[in-house]
Parts: C-alpha cells; structure tokens; sequence
C-alpha cells in the first residue's frame, strides 16, 4: 500500500499551481539524487550538467501532469527516468534476461561504479532511479507505462550483474 504525506499533497498542489517557492522546494530536496543519476548515465560531466539543467528547467510544467495520489519519490524517480532515458535515447525496458551467477561477492565501492557503468544504458537507469528513489516496482511501471515483469527483470539483472563482478 502506497502512502502519500499530507505535507506531499500539499507541495506538489502548490507547484501545480505554479508557485515558485514549492517548485524551488522540489528542487531542493530532489536535486542530488536527480544529479546522481544524471552524472552516473551521462558520458561525462558536462553531459550530465546539460541533463541536469534540462530537468531543473522541465520541472516547473512537469509537476502540472503529476498525480497527488503517487508518493513523491515516485513522481519525481519515473519523471527523471523518462526524461534521462528520452534524452539519451535509449531503447524501452523489455526482454532483458536475468542470469544469476553461482557465486557472488561484495564489490568495493571503485569496483561497484565499474561494474554499474557496464550495465546497458536502460538498465543502469532502473538500477539508479530504484537505488536514489526506492518506489516499489508496480509503482514506477505502471507510472511508466512499462511491463512489470520487464522492470522487475531490469532490476534482476543490475544486482546480480553487480555482485557477479559486472558479467552479464
């Protein structure tokens, strides 16, 4: 069961309406996860700045479309997912094998950013917008429009493929 704060409710309503000081507030508490995605997909830190500045720039329209009944990390993890994943064209989550090693380990931080970074483009952005936002995976596929399975999968394959030392 999903909750949604009342404190939530009354924000996005805000921004819906199109104060400033509750997109502002958006911004404030959204942006370091959004920067982390953007500078973990983008192939260097200008890319990832100009997707930064994209979203900062999109957020004040986007919250009009948002539903007051989805948690906010919801709203905000499936908006940076559409946006990051159409700007850098990816294709759509679907098909995506799951293989599960027969051993695993736990990977150094140096060694979990080289195997996360050999993850396909769609993949690592549902690993990162599940790592940064947490919505449980009916949530965030149905925002998406995307089968659950394929999530769930995508979700499968980034953590195996990060414990199995990045193979695939």
């Amino acid at each position: 069961m999903k909750t949604v704060s009342l404190a939530d409710v009354r924000l996005l309503n805000q921004a819906r309406s199109g104060d400033p000081a509750a997109v502002r507030q958006l911004w404030t508490q959204w942006r370091t996860p959004m920067w982390s995605v953007c500078r973990s997909m983008a192939a260097d830190k200008a890319e990832a700045v100009a997707l930064l500045q994209a979203l900062y720039a999109e957020l004040p329209l986007a919250v009009r479309g948002w539903a007051r009944d989805e948690p906010m990390c919801c709203l905000v993890g499936t908006w940076v997912f559409r946006r990051v994943s159409a700007s850098l064209e990816l294709e759509r989550v679907a098909g995506i094998e799951v293989h599960a090693p027969q051993t695993v380990c736990a990977p150094t931080r140096a060694d979990a950013a080289v195997r996360i970074a050999r993850l396909s483009p769609p993949v690592r952005l549902v690993y990162l917008v599940d790592l940064f936002f947490g919505c449980p995976a009916s949530t965030t596929a149905a925002l998406l429009g995307v089968d659950e399975l394929d999530l769930r999968h995508a979700r499968s394959a980034a953590a195996w493929s990060v414990v199995a030392g990045g193979a695939s």
